[in-house]
């Protein structure tokens, strides 16, 4: 019987401590548990607050997009109507009467021949009854004038003057068409 005591003690003992082992188990495992819970919501809260701010960003971005949008579409109606401006102002040129036209043909002769020695003056054969000069075929109202030696040459063509004053003339006409 003695040995059956010893036997029922070592087992009673030996359940304590299992169940004291299952025990403190119990409680690493429940604190894990408790610990992985926080870090999930952790996760869970970044990701919803990141994802909350992209999803506000949204109607900012599309608002955004809108107004470049519409900036690009108001720049590009305004730039047609600079181009509009620059082509009337051909047209009228082009179209005025004879005498205004040699006038002007004269006053951009005059101008290139300051800066060219021994100049030699250009006209197209449209124009060539207004001023006296060689005839070539330019395709465009104005003068070109070359230094006798072909070293220097001024193009005072319409089309050409108009490409040089352009980029100073479209800021002053946009201001004026457009305040800006």
């Amino acid at each position: 019987m003695a040995f059956e005591k010893i036997e029922s003690k070592i087992k009673e003992k030996g359940n304590k401590e299992v169940k004291g082992i299952e025990g403190e188990a119990k409680k690493e495992s429940d604190s894990i548990d408790e610990g992985i819970k926080a870090e999930e919501e952790k996760v869970n809260k970044k990701v919803m607050d990141k994802r909350k701010q992209e999803l506000e960003l949204i109607p900012k971005r599309i608002i955004s997009n809108a107004r470049m949008e519409r900036k690009l579409q108001v720049d590009s109606k305004k730039a047609e109507i600079v181009r509009s401006v620059f082509e009337g102002a051909k047209k009228k040129i082009l179209d005025l009467d004879n005498k205004k036209k040699e006038k002007l043909l004269r006053s951009l002769a005059e101008d290139a021949k300051k800066n060219v020695r021994d100049p030699v003056l250009y006209v197209d054969k449209k124009y060539s009854k207004l001023i006296n000069a060689k005839t070539r075929d330019i395709g465009d109202f104005g003068v070109i004038v070359e230094s006798g030696d072909g070293s220097m040459r001024v193009d005072n063509t319409l089309n050409n003057l108009m490409l040089r004053m352009e980029p100073d003339l479209k800021a002053k006409v946009g201001g004026i068409l457009f305040g800006d």
